[in-house]
């Protein structure tokens, strides 16, 4: 999870999950990559750019 994020900062969750499933074959529900996001540290945040 941790090298999606890096890879690709405004990554939703819903294309986190996506991701880890086609990686690892693990599927996962929204709540539970909410929750290892929040123990690694990670907020849900988006940076904002002026337009």
């Amino acid at each position: 999870l941790e090298a999606c994020i890096e890879r690709t900062p405004d990554i939703l969750v819903e294309e986190l999950r996506d991701e880890l499933g086609r990686c690892c074959g693990t599927w996962t529900s929204h709540s539970t990559i909410i929750r290892t996001l929040q123990r690694l540290g990670w907020t849900r945040k988006k940076v904002r750019t002026a337009c």
